[in-house]
């Protein structure tokens, strides 16, 4: 946010809340929504951005997110809708092509979802009648991963880090054994 004189953490809470309902509303994919925030993230760090502009920002965001990991995009006139006349069409292909420009068309970004199955959760137990914990935790441990992405605070911290914390917090909370060391591969 430093090089952002119009914008504060605040804002960009209240966008990442706003892409949340967003990405609800369309049903995207989490690693959607995921992407969509780190080029978000990638853009502020490198660009100005004045605040009535943030809503056209994470459109485009999801936008182009959407292309890169969903079967099915949702039609441009559904995010223009879902912005309350915050942009046209036409504002979103621009912004599009924006945000693309500055982040140099780089949309490699390791989703912190794709580490969890990574991470050596599965063996609860070793006769396999533990499914259920496996399942809680590994819901919880996703939840954690969206609590992570939401705050920035945890920025920094690379998204198999991420992952790791949130398997463990998960299984700490449930009181799930978590005797060993949680690896990730």
């Amino acid at each position: 946010m430093i090089n952002q004189p119009y914008l504060n953490w605040g804002s960009r809470n209240v966008l990442v809340k706003w892409m949340f309902v967003t990405h609800e509303q369309l049903f995207s994919l989490p690693e959607t929504l995921f992407l969509a925030i780190n080029m978000v993230d990638r853009f502020l760090g490198m660009e100005s951005v004045a605040a009535k502009k943030m809503r056209l920002l994470g459109a485009a965001s999801l936008f182009i997110a959407a292309k890169m990991e969903e079967r099915c995009i949702p039609a441009m006139e559904n995010l223009v809708e879902i912005g309350g006349g915050a942009f046209s069409g036409s504002d979103l292909i621009q912004a599009e092509k924006k945000i693309l420009n500055v982040i140099e068309w780089n949309l490699s970004y390791s989703c912190p979802l794709s580490f969890i199955p990574r991470v050596e959760i599965a063996k609860i137990c070793p006769c396999g009648e533990c499914q259920n914990d496996a399942d809680d935790a590994d819901t919880l441990a996703k939840f954690f991963c969206e609590v992570g992405v939401i705050d920035h605070r945890l920025m920094h911290i690379k998204s198999s880090t991420l992952a790791a914390a949130a398997v463990r917090l998960s299984r700490m909370a449930l009181d799930i054994s978590v005797g060993h060391t949680v690896t990730v591969t």
